[in-house]
């Protein structure tokens, strides 16, 4: 298969590897902050989220570009990191693929 099956393979068992070892955490152990660490365990899951939702938007973009409807569904979800904020939606990669059209 190809890169993209490849990198979407490792990207779902990662993340299912991280929801298993979530399973049977409270929010006390969500919130609780390491000594050695700046982050509570919720802001790393939430980094990583914002991450693997930021490269999934990147991979489709640039690895499957035009074969992808403009505009084609995308999940509702509100994706926010701690440092970086919010995840840009759509509007931000469908501007870089006018971009692009527009360097041809």
């Amino acid at each position: 298969k190809g890169q993209v099956d490849r990198l979407t393979a490792e990207t779902l068992r990662a993340r299912a590897n991280l929801i298993a070892s979530l399973i049977g955490l409270d929010d006390k152990d969500l919130d609780a902050r390491n000594p050695d660490d700046e982050w509570t365990v919720r802001q790393m899951i939430e980094h990583t989220l914002y991450w693997e939702r930021h490269s999934i938007d990147d991979l489709a973009e640039t690895k499957l570009g035009k074969r992808l409807p403009v505009d084609r569904h995308r999940a509702g979800i509100d994706v926010s990191d701690p440092l970086a904020g919010p995840l840009n939606g759509p509007e931000k990669l469908t501007s870089i693929r006018d971009t692009s059209d527009d360097a041809r």
